[in-house]
């Protein structure tokens, strides 16, 4: 019905929308952005104890 699946729908099933193309656009276009370093840019950021965001990317990284 929401077109989230790829392939022939079952015959008793009216697509609405194609969900499935919509979604894997978005995830590539993310990945895009993260791998080329336009996201998360500073408007993305903040801090929990108020204090400047680090100024080093590789400072704010997690497990590292």
């Amino acid at each position: 019905m929401l077109g989230l699946t790829t392939g022939k729908a079952p015959k008793f099933v009216k697509r609405y929308a194609n969900l499935a193309d919509d979604i894997s656009r978005a995830v590539g276009a993310y990945a895009e952005d993260v791998r080329t370093g336009k996201f998360p840019g500073p408007e993305h950021e903040y801090t929990a104890n108020g204090s400047p965001a680090a100024k080093d990317r590789e400072e704010a990284r997690y497990g590292g």
